[in-house]
């Protein structure tokens, strides 16, 4: 028994050396790596109410895309998992596109861009179709 905690022990002190020494070698790694200043948030420029009911019908035809843009990017994330869960992702972002589509063009435009930002994008295919990890030039 006492042979058993002994070796125990030990076994602990080396995982707990491993993991420090392992540690400070990611440490050092991303100490080396080149910092890189994040590029400036285009401007952009406020839509006029005419390119607002555009945008509100192509958002209202292609609102669906939503659930296949979710499904292949979670899928990205987790694979397999990802389908099934992105597709429900896309069925709410549809359901938010139909809404804001509605809102373009029921307002004739004048609602602005009061729904769009970084996480709704004015169109579908301007949304993110990949992680972060997986894109090269953005």
């Amino acid at each position: 028994m006492k042979l058993f905690l002994l070796s125990f022990a030990i076994f602990v002190a080396l995982s707990f050396g491993v993991s420090s020494i392992a540690g400070e070698a990611k440490a050092a790694a991303d100490a080396a790596k080149p910092v890189v200043a994040p590029a400036a948030p285009a401007s952009k420029a406020p839509n006029s109410p005419g390119a607002c009911v555009v945008r509100g019908f192509a958002n209202i035809g292609t609102g669906w895309i939503e659930i296949a843009r979710c499904a292949f990017y979670d899928n990205c994330l987790v694979p397999g998992v990802g389908l099934g869960v992105g597709a429900g992702e896309g069925a709410g972002y549809t359901m938010v596109r139909l809404f804001t589509g509605m809102a373009d063009v029921f307002s004739l435009g004048f609602a602005g861009d009061s729904f769009y930002g970084d996480g709704l994008p004015d169109f579908v295919w301007e949304a993110h179709w990949l992680p972060v990890s997986f894109r090269h030039n953005d």
